[in-house]
């Protein structure tokens, strides 16, 4: 052998000696990086959990404040029950807000789906002209028990 070669042998033997326990650090290293990986994951989890609880809470609150409140609908039924000869949608509306009968204001874009709802599927106004006038309830087939 060559005195080259026996040098190169010798460094070899030495990087391979050094090399031993920085694998072992890196082995080491990568097991704590799964540990905290897991944790991280753990963590973000009970997050999205604590989220959903809060949204749902959240959502519930809003159902309660909303349950109190009178519909849009109950509210123009209520007007044109005072109306025999019908209003139009703006007067409802002028009657709604000037009355507060809904808390807030209420806007053209929220009465006209509700007055459409109402005669369309509810057949309980319908639109003569210009103006909405409250049909009158239909009779049961079977009279009210007393």
């Amino acid at each position: 052998m060559n005195q080259i070669q026996e040098i190169l042998l010798k460094q070899r033997a030495e990087f391979v000696e050094l090399l031993k326990p920085a694998m072992k650090d890196c082995v080491e290293l990568q097991m704590q990086l799964d540990q905290r990986r897991e944790q991280v994951r753990a963590l973000k989890t009970s997050i999205e959990q604590i989220d959903v609880a809060v949204a749902a809470i959240q959502a519930g609150d809003a159902k309660r404040e909303n349950a109190g409140r009178p519909k849009i609908m109950d509210v123009v039924l209520e007007i044109l029950d005072d109306a025999p000869n019908g209003m139009t949608a703006r007067e409802i509306m002028t009657e709604i807000n000037t009355r507060n009968l809904l808390g807030e204001p209420i806007m053209r874009h929220s009465l006209s789906p509700q007055l459409s709802r109402l005669k369309d599927r509810d057949k309980k106004i319908d639109l003569r002209g210009d103006r909405w006038v409250r049909l009158p309830d239909e009779p049961g087939l079977f009279a009210p028990k007393e």
